[in-house]
C-alpha cells in the first residue's frame, strides 16, 4: 500500500497538476505528477512517477529551459512592443494574482473588465474563481417585461 507524505494541486484554465510525495510499501519515495487535461466532453488522465535521484536534474533542466522561454518571450515582445500583447489562456496566475482577482470580483469588478487587467481569457478568471469556492453571478441586468395595462371596460 502506498502513503501519501504531501500533495499539491496546481490547476489552470484547462488542466490541473496534483503532485504527491509517496512512499511506497518498500519504503522507496517517490514523486507521483497526475494531470488532469480538461476537454470540452473529456478528461485525460497521464501519471508520472519520478525517482527522487533524479528529481534535482530534471528540476535544473526545466530551469533553464524556463530561462530560454522567458528570453524568448523578451525578444518577442521587443519586436512587437507597439502591438498589443495577445490574450494568454495559459498564463500563469501565483497565488498573489489569484488573491488580487479574487479580492476585485468581490469587490465588484465584472470577469470581462479582470480579463482586461490581467490579460488573460475569461474561462481561466471564472476557473479561479470557482476553485476558491466563488459563486458566479450573471452579469446580465434582468430583461425588462413590458406588461400592458388593461383597464376594465364598464
Amino acid at each position: 500500500m502506498e502513503e501519501i507524505l504531501k500533495t499539491t494541486l496546481l490547476e489552470y484554465e484547462k488542466s490541473a497538476f496534483l503532485i504527491d510525495l509517496i512512499r511506497h510499501n518498500n519504503g522507496k519515495e517517490y514523486i507521483r505528477i497526475l494531470q488532469t487535461i480538461y476537454e470540452e466532453e473529456t478528461k485525460y488522465k497521464r501519471i508520472i512517477n519520478i525517482n527522487p535521484s533524479l528529481l534535482m536534474d530534471i528540476v535544473r533542466v526545466l530551469n533553464e529551459y524556463a530561462e530560454l522561454v522567458s528570453d524568448m518571450k523578451t525578444n518577442h515582445n521587443q519586436a512587437e512592443r507597439n502591438n498589443i500583447a495577445p490574450l494568454n489562456a495559459y498564463k500563469y496566475m501565483d497565488e498573489i494574482q489569484k488573491k488580487t482577482i479574487i479580492h476585485r470580483y468581490l469587490n465588484g469588478v465584472s470577469i470581462s473588465d479582470l480579463t482586461i487587467q490581467f490579460n488573460c481569457s475569461e474561462e481561466l478568471i471564472t476557473q479561479i474563481l470557482y476553485n476558491n469556492g466563488i459563486v458566479i453571478v450573471n452579469e446580465k441586468p434582468p430583461v425588462k417585461k413590458k406588461f400592458k395595462n388593461y383597464r376594465k371596460r364598464k
